[in-house]
C-alpha cells in the first residue's frame, strides 16, 4: 500500500509512509468469523478523534486461515472517527472502550477493496455480496482494486 516504515512490533501492526508524514492502522480478521471488520479495544477521546484525520488511513485484512489474504479494505473517512468518538462518549462508565467497525460502514464510507495479486475481482464480489446484500449497493466490480 505505500508505506515505508512497518510497525510489527506491536498486536497488529502499523506503518508510515515517511514523505507525507502519512499513518496505517491494520487490523486484521477471518473468513470464517460471523462479522467481518476492525475492532478498536481501549478507544479514548484523543485516539477517536485521531481517525478523523486525513493523515490516518486505516486497512482491514480479510483472511482464509493464516496464510490466505482474500481482500484489503483500505481508505481514510472522518466519518470513522465520529463514529469511533460517538461510541466512546455512549460507553457506560466503568467499562472498557472496545469497538468493532464493519468493513460494510467502511465501503460505505468511500473504503476501497483491494484484492492481491491471485485473487479474482468477480470472486472477491460475490463473496462480499453473499456476505451482506447491502455492500452491492457501494461497491461494483469496476471499484474493486487490484494490487
Amino acid at each position: 500500500l505505500g508505506f515505508d516504515l512497518v510497525n510489527k512490533d506491536k498486536h497488529g501492526f502499523d506503518a508510515k509512509r515517511t514523505k507525507t508524514e502519512e499513518f496505517l492502522e491494520v487490523k486484521q480478521c477471518s473468513l470464517s468469523a460471523k462479522r467481518w471488520g476492525g475492532t478498536w479495544n481501549d478507544t479514548n477521546i484523543e485516539k477517536a478523534k485521531a481517525f478523523s484525520n486525513k493523515k490516518l488511513f486505516t486497512a482491514i485484512a480479510v483472511w482464509r486461515g493464516a496464510s490466505d489474504l482474500q481482500f484489503i479494505v483500505f481508505g481514510q473517512s472522518n466519518n470513522l472517527g465520529k463514529y469511533l468518538l460517538e461510541r466512546v462518549n455512549k460507553r457506560k462508565t466503568g467499562s472498557r472502550s472496545t469497538q468493532t467497525v464493519g468493513i460494510e460502514k467502511l465501503i460505505k464510507w468511500g473504503f476501497v477493496v483491494i484484492v492481491p495479486p491471485g485473487k479474482d475481482k468477480k470472486a472477491t464480489l460475490k463473496q462480499l455480496s453473499l456476505y451482506n446484500k447491502g455492500i452491492s449497493q457501494h461497491l461494483a466490480l469496476g471499484d474493486i482494486k487490484s494490487v
